[in-house]
């Protein structure tokens, strides 16, 4: 009837492992994966281009297999992604994360690769008092700039990585209640959060090479190019004591490790759990970053700033300055692709951005 009469493009069979055992985990039941079975040949033989998709989460790769015994479906939620990116998403400092664990979790595959669902939220992740990605984050504060970016970071792998992409509803606008079935989402944060749904939009975009410049997202094939885990950050990494201040040409951005080097202060990019504060300077010739770390090891950033700016974005949302620049000044966001306004989240915004094409209120303080 669903997919005959409602045209629905496929079917979730919920929590399959009780289908085929007796209590989830032993005892096969014949009759259930018989059962399994019966679903997706009908489903691949009358509905060609629908889906069948396991919510079974025990990495077994017969439940994905067309041969004689397996449950031929067409795709399973992934454990083997989810679980591993989600901690090192939710990690508290570099030195708890591990690259070659989320190498793993990309590469990871059952017989090809659209045979399972990749995602880092779902309604078992965010359900019954357990939490989202932003509130695992920074839960004093699930929408601050830490928040922001991991919550982000795991979208973009999501949204990049082998597999059957998906998302949790309110994901892209950073909804950060736990999912029950008496609160509604907050859709107001759709609007606030503009920036982060158009990253969204993108990643999908470029996921569906719908501009014809991104077929490789497309593809059956996977290779890791390049793996380094040495960027973990060393327990007896000082922090510094006092600001660090380097200065070179606006013509010639410094490389990271030039940088370290003229601000040795700095940590030497050592990672932490506390966020630097950043402001800047500019003129016509030189630009200069100034550094402080509060507490612990320091995070080495750089990023361009306009030769017109005078303020820019503090790291974290509690270090913003109460005060930016003068009436010209333009933030920007710090690790974005274009320099769009946040106002949410930025202490100080004026003017019309270059990209945006619209104008943001300047405020005193971070909401």
């Amino acid at each position: 009837m669903w997919l005959r009469e409602y045209h629905v493009d496929g079917l979730r069979l919920d929590m399959t492992p009780y289908m085929r055992h007796v209590d989830g985990f032993s005892g096969d039941i014949p009759e259930g994966w018989e059962m399994m079975r019966q679903v997706g040949e009908l489903v691949r033989t009358d509905f060609p281009g629908r889906l069948t998709i396991a919510e079974d989460l025990h990495n077994d790769p017969w439940v994905t297999s067309t041969e004689e015994g397996g449950a031929a479906l067409h795709a399973q939620w992934d454990n083997q992604f989810v679980h591993p990116v989600r901690e090192v998403l939710t990690a508290p400092g570099d030195e708890h994360r591990s690259i070659p664990a989320v190498a793993k979790a990309v590469m990871h595959r059952y017989h090809h690769a659209f045979d399972r669902v990749v995602y880092t939220e779902s309604h078992d992740e965010v359900a019954n008092g357990k939490a989202r990605i932003t509130s695992e984050v920074q839960g004093h504060n699930p929408s601050g700039w830490d928040a922001q970016k991991m919550a982000t970071l795991g979208a973009a792998l999501v949204l990049t990585a082998p597999g059957m992409p998906m998302l949790f509803q309110g994901q892209e606008f950073l909804e950060d209640e736990w999912f029950r079935d008496t609160v509604p989402l907050d859709w107001e944060r759709a609007w606030a959060f503009r920036d982060i749904t158009q990253l969204f939009r993108d990643l999908v975009r470029m996921r569906r090479n719908l501009d014809g410049e991104t077929a490789g997202l497309c593809g059956p094939t996977t290779s890791l190019v390049s793996l380094d885990d040495d960027a973990t950050s060393s327990p007896t990494c000082a922090p510094p004591t006092t600001a660090s201040t380097c200065s070179w040409p606006s013509t010639s951005p410094p490389t990271p490790s030039s940088a370290r080097s003229s601000c040795p202060a700095v940590g030497g990019g050592c990672g932490s759990t506390a966020t630097p504060a950043a402001t800047a300077s500019s003129s016509a010739t030189t630009r200069r970053r100034t550094w402080t770390s509060p507490t612990g090891p320091a995070c080495w950033t750089w990023a361009p700033t306009p030769a017109s700016s005078t303020c820019r974005r503090a790291e974290a949302p509690s270090q913003a300055p109460a005060r930016c620049g003068t009436s010209g000044s333009v933030s920007r966001i710090v690790s974005g692709a274009r320099p769009c306004c946040m106002p949410h989240r930025t202490a100080c915004e004026r003017r019309v951005t270059p990209t945006c094409g619209r104008r943001c209120g300047c405020r005193s303080s971070p909401s």
